[in-house]
């Protein structure tokens, strides 16, 4: 269904370029009706539906006389502001694409029914390790980055408590996981739209969303709400594959991921010690689950290495899981640069491809 969306403005050269913009680009996903006075937008409203209303600033217009059924904001020239006397605000000298993912938050904080694009075919891939410092996170990242390369639509979902995605990637807006958050918590009945106006898109191919305003939101998402936002994922348009970045700490999110979600699951592990010995007690604890709970994880495993040194690291002498390759350390670098780096490497091109 397309987004009906009035637009109540009287400059006609800014609605005429508005309109062609989004015929171009979003005939398929949103009507624009253009008005040079309220009064008309009125008279139209009363036998069409719409959506949502997007009225200028310079248009007197009490908010007592917009209509309850529809969303409203205010067009704003600043595009920093983001509330208008007590309603939100949209600015209008913005990108397209951002324009457009205002509209669709402004959608999909209207009350009905709950849309979830459940039945979807995306691929959900998890990076994860028993240990800290193996650099699973610039891993995942740097997998995600090769998906993009390679034409997919990924969107790379760091589920880490103090994982920061923006140490990878880097997009325009002002959304977060803050807002998945709330859109979680007050239920917002169309969840996968909402979604679609958090995510943020890098240059280089991968979707994420920016970490957290504040990190101990992180502390507040407890189960059902984490099967909601993976399962709402499923089937949208950036989300041909999902990279999932999370410690194996198994918590319930953790096993939500690897037993219901997770197609193929990546342990990473530094070949030290300390990791090899971890990953022997990890797989200790899989099995159990496996017997007990007659768990699939076990079988979703594979292995990878990272951060591997010359006569430092070692190997599991009978890994008992495929391994998918070994990444040699690489001198200190940005996590950006240095997932950028490995995207490339041919470790990892053949996990879940």
């Amino acid at each position: 269904m397309k987004i009906k969306v009035a637009v109540i403005d009287e400059d006609e050269n800014y609605v005429k370029k508005l309109v062609s913009n989004f015929q171009l680009n979003y005939a398929d996903k949103v009507e624009i009706y253009a008005f040079p006075e309220y009064k008309a937008f009125v008279t139209f409203f009363t036998s069409n539906i719409i959506h949502v209303i997007l009225l200028s600033e310079k248009i007197s217009v009490s908010k007592e006389d917009i209509p309850a059924e529809v969303s409203f904001a205010w067009l704003v020239s600043n595009n920093a502001i983001k509330e208008w006397e007590g309603s939100p605000a949209v600015g209008k000298y913005q990108k397209m694409e951002m324009l457009y993912k205002e509209m669709l938050g402004l959608y999909a904080d209207l009350k009905g029914k709950m849309i979830l694009k459940s039945g979807g075919d995306s691929k959900y891939i998890l990076f994860t390790s028993m240990q800290g410092g193996a650099g699973t996170s610039t891993a995942a990242a740097a997998y995600a980055l090769f998906l993009g390369k390679q034409g997919k639509k990924v969107l790379y979902l760091n589920f880490d408590f103090l994982g920061n995605a923006e140490n990878f990637f880097q997009g325009e807006g002002n959304t977060g996981f803050s807002d998945v958050i709330y859109a979680l918590k007050s239920k917002n009945e169309k969840i996968s739209i909402k979604l679609e106006s958090i995510v943020r898109c890098d240059v280089r191919g991968v979707s994420f969303f920016a970490s957290c305003k504040n990190t101990n939101d992180m502390l507040e998402v407890d189960t059902e709400e984490a099967d909601v936002l993976l399962a709402a994922l499923n089937g949208m348009e950036c989300c041909e594959y999902i990279v999932i970045d999370i410690p194996m700490d198994f918590s319930p999110i953790c096993k939500l991921v690897m037993e219901k979600y997770a197609s193929d699951i990546i342990l990473v592990c530094d070949g030290s010690d300390i990791g090899i010995g971890k990953i022997r007690r990890g797989f200790e604890v899989i099995k159990y689950l496996q017997q007990r709970d007659k768990s699939i994880i076990w079988a979703k495993c594979r292995l990878l290495y990272n951060r591997c040194q010359a006569g430092i690291s070692h190997k599991l002498p009978e890994p008992q899981i495929d391994i998918v390759g070994e990444i040699c350390s690489v001198s200190k670098m940005s996590s950006e640069k240095l997932a950028d780096e490995l995207k490339d490497h041919a470790a990892i091109i053949s996990i879940g491809i």
